[in-house]
């Protein structure tokens, strides 16, 4: 029996005509994201060592939900930082973090391993993590709490409480960016401020 004949859906004219097609759309989105204003921030300052429902509910209520009315067409860009006046540093926060992650990779570990990439710590480096979300308040509220689910995060609660850590969050939101040249901001901050937790690019 003779095998199944096809013929390709892609030629390689295809695959350079994609780069090219891939190059306009980032040009194009590169542009708009060179004319963003950027917006007063919602700015939460939060302890570690306090970390509750009660509490992170309280802190979350300044957050934009995403979900109202005046919230269509925006683009949520957040940082999480290390404060100045915190008497734990990146490093702190770097092992106390590699030691949660090595906790949830026992092979007894009742829950889901959930923390979000570990990029090491210098000294200079404040910038705890770069993220995007069309929910802020729920998204906010994942990163501080600890989790069963398998939406990975920062969940500061399963890791941090131990730490006199003060951190700093701000919230911006875009009106009318698109979601590419937001991809663009978001990747350009992730580049510039190197963050210590998460990954670069999309989820």
């Amino acid at each position: 029996m003779g095998g199944v004949r096809f013929t390709s859906m892609l030629q390689q004219t295809d695959i350079q005509q994609a780069v090219k097609a891939y190059r306009e759309t980032v040009a194009r989105a590169k542009a708009v994201a060179d004319g963003a204003i950027l917006p007063e921030p919602v700015f939460i300052r939060f302890c570690t060592r306090a970390i509750a429902q009660d509490y992170v509910k309280e802190k979350s209520q300044k957050i934009p939900t995403g979900k109202r009315r005046e919230d269509e067409g925006s683009e949520f860009i957040y940082v999480f930082s290390i404060a100045e006046q915190s008497d734990a540093g990146s490093q702190e926060l770097a092992a106390a973090f590699e030691t949660g992650r090595q906790l949830q990779a026992q092979d007894d570990y009742p829950g889901k391993k959930n923390l979000c990439q570990l990029n090491g710590a210098t000294a200079e480096r404040r910038a705890i993590y770069v993220g995007r979300s069309h929910s802020p308040r729920e998204r906010f509220k994942q990163h501080l709490l600890e989790s069963a689910g398998g939406t990975y995060g920062i969940h500061f609660q399963s890791w941090s409480c131990e730490l006199h850590l003060h951190v700093e969050f701000f919230c911006y939101q875009f009106r009318g960016l698109g979601d590419l040249a937001a991809q663009v901001l978001e990747d350009g901050l992730w580049d510039h401020l190197k963050p210590i937790l998460g990954k670069r690019g999309a989820r």
